[in-house]
């Protein structure tokens, strides 16, 4: 056995595998037990102590946010974001982009005629698009003219 497992988590061990019948339940306590003494140890970190235990989630008691993020992307990934996030007030952005970064990437990719194609490929409003077209000729930006 690796030494840096102590002594407990060998005993616990050799005294689940002794027992001519071991119960299904009690193998799970054991394991369960032996990742907790690993956790409190230090010697895995809380994301590996969650996942590892992701057979034991009741997915019927989860919160609606958690089931229905469950059933997007998975439950490892969820387990993963419960993680890191747990606590936290989220905000979702409803633009996938950030605003300066694609305004700056449109007046770059615009060749005078893509404005519709940027707008969608950003997720912004045509609109949008042409007022920061605009805005970065003011500032002296070069950007491409409009041929028609």
């Amino acid at each position: 056995m690796d030494k840096k497992i102590p002594d407990r988590i060998s005993k616990i061990w050799s005294g689940i595998f002794s027992c001519k019948t071991t119960c299904i339940s009690t193998l799970k306590t054991a394991i369960s037990t032996a990742r907790r003494i690993l956790y409190n140890l230090g010697c895995i970190n809380a994301r590996e102590f969650i996942i590892m235990d992701k057979e034991e989630i009741d997915i019927e008691a989860l919160h609606s946010f958690y089931k229905e993020l469950q059933n997007l992307i998975g439950l490892e990934s969820m387990l993963k974001v419960h993680d890191h996030y747990k606590g936290s007030q989220l905000v979702i952005p409803s633009h996938l982009y950030d605003r300066k970064i694609a305004a700056t990437k449109i007046t770059e990719q615009y060749n005078g005629r893509n404005s519709r194609e940027l707008a969608r490929k950003y997720g912004y409003s045509q609109k949008w698009v042409s007022d920061n077209l605009r805005k970065a000729r003011e500032k002296g930006t070069p950007v491409a003219d409009c041929k028609k």
